[in-house]
């Protein structure tokens, strides 16, 4: 089976705004033993997020199911409840690498679940605002533009592909001239053609004005690559 990702982008001032009004709601997301460690509750939060998008079939309100733990090598989600533990075995994936940063102000989190037979990944995260995703020529075909037009907000919806249309192009180093995706049943998105991205997996995420879309596939040796935008140093992280 393909590796899978998954990515989230939050503000940190509304986390801590949601954490100082409905202490309870975080309760409901993180345990015990992730808080008051290493990472905030900004990170603790993408990160849940992110999880969920790349094991799929699962809501944040599982988010209890599994801990983010920092293990050698960076940070996993390791299963703490059956749900979670039995999903990965659905997906066919045998662990859930975890990874971090900010942009703009804001947090992100990338999330890739592993098959037991992948040795590892190459990933490619790219973050824009609304405004810069917006300003570039239009590559998204026609039917992925008709199915936009019923979600709440679609320059937001198209701004997300963009971004992860980006990254697709810094993966294989080329210029795509026009690009479909689909949702997927069980949440998140896909590419359909040009054909040979429908093995790659990709993710999106936005969160007030910024949009975030990345892309992975398998690889002998883990890179990440970050593609943070005007404003932002840009770079490779292994």
């Amino acid at each position: 089976m393909p590796l899978r990702v998954g990515i989230d982008l939050i503000a940190k001032q509304r986390v801590t705004a949601v954490v100082a009004a409905h202490p309870e709601r975080i309760e409901r997301l993180f345990r015990d033993e992730e808080r008051g460690r290493d990472l905030d509750d900004a990170m603790l939060f993408a990160a849940k997020e992110a999880v969920v998008k790349a094991v799929g079939r699962l809501s944040i309100f599982d988010a209890t199911s599994f801990a983010i733990t920092n293990v050698r090598g960076g940070y996993a989600a390791i299963p703490r409840r059956h749900k979670f533990e039995s999903r990965l075995v659905q997906a066919g994936c045998s662990w859930v690498s975890v990874n971090f940063g900010e942009a703009h102000g804001a947090v992100w989190a990338l999330a890739v679940a592993m098959p037991g037979q992948v040795p590892n990944y190459q990933t490619v995260l790219v973050v824009r605002t609304v405004g810069e995703a917006m300003l570039l020529p239009e590559r998204l075909d026609e039917p992925t533009l008709f199915a936009l037009a019923g979600k709440p907000r679609p320059e937001i919806s198209g701004a997300a592909r963009q971004a992860a249309i980006i990254a697709a192009e810094h993966m294989f180093s080329l210029k795509l001239p026009q690009v479909a995706m689909s949702d997927l049943d069980e949440g998140g998105v896909c590419f359909t053609q040009p054909r040979f991205l429908g093995s790659v997996a990709v993710s999106i995420a936005h969160d007030g004005e910024l949009v975030a879309g990345a892309v992975a596939k398998d690889a002998a040796h883990r890179q990440i690559t970050l593609d943070l935008g005007s404003g932002n140093n840009s770079g490779g992280v292994v």
